[in-house]
Protein backbone atom coordinates (compact mmCIF):
# COMPACT_ATOMS: atom_id res chain seq x y z
CA UNK A 1 0.00 0.00 0.00
CA UNK A 2 2.63 2.56 0.92
CA UNK A 3 4.76 1.70 -1.89
CA UNK A 4 1.52 2.43 -4.60
CA UNK A 5 1.05 5.61 -2.76
CA UNK A 6 5.06 6.34 -3.37
CA UNK A 7 4.76 5.64 -6.79
CA UNK A 8 1.40 8.08 -7.11
CA UNK A 9 2.97 10.66 -5.81
CA UNK A 10 5.63 10.30 -8.12
CA UNK A 11 4.13 10.14 -11.22
CA UNK A 12 2.20 13.52 -10.05
CA UNK A 13 5.70 15.45 -9.30
CA UNK A 14 7.15 14.16 -12.59
CA UNK A 15 3.67 15.61 -14.37
CA UNK A 16 3.60 18.64 -12.60
CA UNK A 17 5.72 20.99 -14.84
CA UNK A 18 3.89 20.40 -17.95
CA UNK A 19 0.60 21.61 -16.83
CA UNK A 20 0.72 25.11 -17.42
CA UNK A 21 2.04 24.87 -20.62
CA UNK A 22 -1.14 22.37 -21.98
CA UNK A 23 -3.58 25.43 -20.48
CA UNK A 24 -1.89 27.80 -22.58
CA UNK A 25 -3.84 28.00 -26.45
CA UNK A 26 -1.71 26.58 -28.70
CA UNK A 27 -0.74 29.35 -31.62
CA UNK A 28 -1.55 27.57 -34.80
CA UNK A 29 1.11 26.98 -37.74
CA UNK A 30 0.71 28.52 -41.31
CA UNK A 31 0.62 25.87 -43.62
CA UNK A 32 1.65 26.96 -47.53
CA UNK A 33 -0.52 23.77 -48.89
CA UNK A 34 -4.26 25.13 -49.12
CA UNK A 35 -6.64 22.37 -47.83
CA UNK A 36 -8.39 20.17 -49.80
CA UNK A 37 -11.54 22.02 -49.47
CA UNK A 38 -9.84 25.75 -50.26
CA UNK A 39 -8.98 23.60 -53.69
CA UNK A 40 -12.39 22.59 -54.19
CA UNK A 41 -14.09 26.31 -53.91
CA UNK A 42 -11.24 27.99 -55.75
CA UNK A 43 -11.38 27.56 -59.90
CA UNK A 44 -8.08 26.24 -61.31
CA UNK A 45 -6.67 28.17 -64.01
CA UNK A 46 -4.45 25.93 -66.57
CA UNK A 47 -1.69 27.72 -68.80
CA UNK A 48 0.21 25.89 -71.35
CA UNK A 49 3.43 26.17 -72.02
CA UNK A 50 3.50 24.86 -74.94
CA UNK A 51 5.01 27.06 -77.71
CA UNK A 52 2.39 27.89 -80.80
CA UNK A 53 3.60 27.55 -83.79
CA UNK A 54 2.29 30.55 -85.18
CA UNK A 55 5.40 32.20 -83.24
CA UNK A 56 8.33 32.75 -85.10
CA UNK A 57 11.41 31.19 -84.09
CA UNK A 58 13.78 33.23 -81.84
CA UNK A 59 15.90 35.34 -84.06
CA UNK A 60 13.75 35.86 -86.67
CA UNK A 61 12.98 38.95 -88.15
CA UNK A 62 9.39 40.02 -88.04
CA UNK A 63 7.89 40.82 -91.65
CA UNK A 64 6.68 44.22 -91.90
CA UNK A 65 2.95 44.44 -92.44
CA UNK A 66 1.81 45.98 -95.65
CA UNK A 67 -0.62 48.73 -95.42
CA UNK A 68 -3.92 47.83 -96.85
CA UNK A 69 -4.26 50.03 -100.58
CA UNK A 70 -7.57 52.02 -99.97
CA UNK A 71 -10.45 51.14 -102.51
CA UNK A 72 -10.01 53.54 -105.09
CA UNK A 73 -13.14 55.35 -106.05
CA UNK A 74 -15.42 53.79 -109.09
CA UNK A 75 -15.02 56.44 -111.79
CA UNK A 76 -18.45 56.86 -113.76
CA UNK A 77 -18.22 56.55 -117.39
CA UNK A 78 -20.12 58.92 -119.48
CA UNK A 79 -21.97 56.77 -122.18
CA UNK A 80 -21.48 58.21 -125.46
CA UNK A 81 -24.13 59.38 -127.56
CA UNK A 82 -25.55 57.09 -129.51
CA UNK A 83 -25.09 58.11 -133.27
CA UNK A 84 -28.41 59.05 -134.68
CA UNK A 85 -29.01 57.70 -138.54
CA UNK A 86 -29.64 61.01 -140.63
CA UNK A 87 -33.26 60.00 -142.59
CA UNK A 88 -32.72 60.05 -146.22
CA UNK A 89 -35.45 61.70 -148.60
CA UNK A 90 -37.82 59.02 -150.00
CA UNK A 91 -37.18 59.31 -153.46
CA UNK A 92 -39.68 60.54 -155.97
CA UNK A 93 -41.92 58.75 -158.24
CA UNK A 94 -40.10 58.45 -161.64
CA UNK A 95 -41.83 60.43 -164.04
CA UNK A 96 -43.19 59.20 -167.28
CA UNK A 97 -40.59 59.37 -169.46
CA UNK A 98 -40.07 58.86 -173.58
CA UNK A 99 -37.45 56.51 -175.26
CA UNK A 100 -34.70 57.95 -175.68
CA UNK A 101 -34.43 60.72 -178.38
CA UNK A 102 -33.18 58.83 -181.71
CA UNK A 103 -29.39 60.72 -182.43
CA UNK A 104 -29.57 62.78 -184.91
CA UNK A 105 -29.90 66.25 -185.71
CA UNK A 106 -33.08 67.96 -184.27
CA UNK A 107 -34.93 67.97 -187.72
CA UNK A 108 -34.96 63.82 -187.76
CA UNK A 109 -35.32 63.77 -184.19
CA UNK A 110 -38.38 65.42 -184.10
CA UNK A 111 -40.22 63.83 -187.02
CA UNK A 112 -39.57 60.67 -185.75
CA UNK A 113 -41.31 61.83 -182.36
CA UNK A 114 -44.31 62.76 -184.75
CA UNK A 115 -44.51 58.89 -185.76
CA UNK A 116 -44.16 57.58 -182.11
CA UNK A 117 -47.20 59.64 -181.04
CA UNK A 118 -49.40 58.22 -183.78
CA UNK A 119 -48.25 54.99 -183.07
CA UNK A 120 -49.31 55.43 -179.76
CA UNK A 121 -53.04 56.51 -180.87
CA UNK A 122 -53.00 53.29 -182.99
CA UNK A 123 -52.30 51.55 -179.66
CA UNK A 124 -53.92 53.54 -177.65
CA UNK A 125 -51.31 53.51 -175.64
CA UNK A 126 -51.52 56.86 -173.65
CA UNK A 127 -48.30 56.66 -171.35
CA UNK A 128 -46.44 57.43 -174.35
CA UNK A 129 -48.32 60.62 -175.33
CA UNK A 130 -48.21 61.67 -171.61
CA UNK A 131 -44.18 61.36 -172.23
CA UNK A 132 -44.18 63.27 -175.60
CA UNK A 133 -46.69 66.27 -174.31
CA UNK A 134 -45.27 68.89 -172.05
CA UNK A 135 -47.74 69.69 -168.93
CA UNK A 136 -48.66 72.85 -170.25
CA UNK A 137 -49.45 72.01 -173.70
CA UNK A 138 -52.63 73.62 -175.49
CA UNK A 139 -53.95 72.75 -178.19
CA UNK A 140 -57.37 73.00 -181.14
CA UNK A 141 -58.92 69.87 -181.80
CA UNK A 142 -60.32 68.87 -185.49
CA UNK A 143 -64.23 69.96 -184.06
CA UNK A 144 -62.68 73.46 -182.56
CA UNK A 145 -62.04 71.88 -179.23
CA UNK A 146 -59.51 73.55 -176.76
CA UNK A 147 -57.37 71.42 -175.53
CA UNK A 148 -54.91 70.54 -172.64
CA UNK A 149 -52.94 68.03 -171.89
CA UNK A 150 -55.62 66.28 -169.52
CA UNK A 151 -58.58 66.93 -171.80
CA UNK A 152 -55.87 65.35 -174.46
CA UNK A 153 -55.16 61.82 -172.36
CA UNK A 154 -58.97 61.79 -171.47
CA UNK A 155 -60.24 62.05 -175.38
CA UNK A 156 -57.53 59.59 -175.71
CA UNK A 157 -59.17 57.22 -173.44
CA UNK A 158 -62.04 57.43 -174.24
CA UNK A 159 -61.68 56.53 -177.85
CA UNK A 160 -63.23 53.11 -178.97
CA UNK A 161 -61.76 53.48 -182.68
CA UNK A 162 -60.07 50.33 -184.07
CA UNK A 163 -57.72 51.19 -186.37
CA UNK A 164 -56.28 49.16 -189.30
CA UNK A 165 -53.89 52.23 -190.46
CA UNK A 166 -52.14 55.29 -189.44
CA UNK A 167 -49.53 57.25 -191.57
CA UNK A 168 -48.22 60.00 -191.50
CA UNK A 169 -47.33 62.02 -194.92
CA UNK A 170 -45.93 65.53 -196.38
CA UNK A 171 -43.96 66.22 -192.86
CA UNK A 172 -42.24 69.34 -193.07
CA UNK A 173 -40.27 70.45 -190.15
CA UNK A 174 -38.65 74.56 -189.05
CA UNK A 175 -35.97 73.93 -186.51
CA UNK A 176 -35.68 77.71 -184.31
CA UNK A 177 -32.79 76.89 -181.92
CA UNK A 178 -34.61 75.45 -178.89
CA UNK A 179 -37.94 75.27 -180.84
CA UNK A 180 -39.51 73.15 -183.88
CA UNK A 181 -42.83 73.59 -186.12
CA UNK A 182 -43.62 70.72 -187.71
CA UNK A 183 -46.45 70.70 -190.74
CA UNK A 184 -47.92 66.92 -191.94
CA UNK A 185 -51.43 65.32 -192.87
CA UNK A 186 -52.44 61.93 -191.05
CA UNK A 187 -54.45 59.36 -192.72
CA UNK A 188 -56.76 56.66 -190.08
CA UNK A 189 -58.55 54.13 -191.55
CA UNK A 190 -60.51 51.68 -189.01
CA UNK A 191 -64.16 51.32 -187.79
CA UNK A 192 -65.89 53.02 -184.69
CA UNK A 193 -67.22 51.87 -181.87
CA UNK A 194 -70.61 50.58 -183.71
CA UNK A 195 -68.24 48.80 -186.37
CA UNK A 196 -68.72 51.53 -188.86
CA UNK A 197 -65.78 51.69 -191.42
CA UNK A 198 -64.31 55.01 -191.42
CA UNK A 199 -61.41 56.67 -193.42
CA UNK A 200 -60.37 59.86 -192.20
CA UNK A 201 -57.33 62.55 -193.27
CA UNK A 202 -55.98 65.75 -190.83
CA UNK A 203 -54.11 68.23 -191.18
CA UNK A 204 -52.13 69.23 -188.41
CA UNK A 205 -49.42 72.11 -186.88
CA UNK A 206 -47.43 70.96 -183.81
CA UNK A 207 -44.21 73.00 -181.64
CA UNK A 208 -41.74 71.23 -180.00
CA UNK A 209 -39.41 72.24 -177.08
CA UNK A 210 -36.73 71.52 -176.30
CA UNK A 211 -36.46 70.88 -172.67
CA UNK A 212 -34.25 69.34 -169.67
CA UNK A 213 -32.25 67.06 -172.87
CA UNK A 214 -35.65 65.63 -174.76
CA UNK A 215 -38.07 67.14 -176.87
CA UNK A 216 -41.64 67.71 -176.13
CA UNK A 217 -44.78 69.00 -178.08
CA UNK A 218 -46.12 72.26 -176.24
CA UNK A 219 -49.08 73.49 -178.86
CA UNK A 220 -50.74 71.77 -182.17
CA UNK A 221 -53.78 72.34 -183.93
CA UNK A 222 -55.88 70.26 -186.19
CA UNK A 223 -58.38 70.24 -189.14
CA UNK A 224 -60.07 67.47 -190.64
CA UNK A 225 -60.04 67.31 -194.71
CA UNK A 226 -61.53 65.68 -197.76
CA UNK A 227 -60.03 63.18 -199.72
Amino acid sequence: MKTTCAAILGLLFAIAPFAPAQEEEPTPKLSLRASDSDVAAEPSVSVSTDRSTDYPKPGTPLATPRPKASPTPATKTTPAPRATATPRPAPAAPAATPRPAPAGKPEAIVRELENRWLAAIKAQDTATVDALVADNYIGVSATGRFMNKAALLAEMKKNKNTYDTTRNSGLTVRVHGDAAVVVGTTRQVGKDATGKAFDNSYRWTDTWAFRNGTWQCVASQSIQVAR
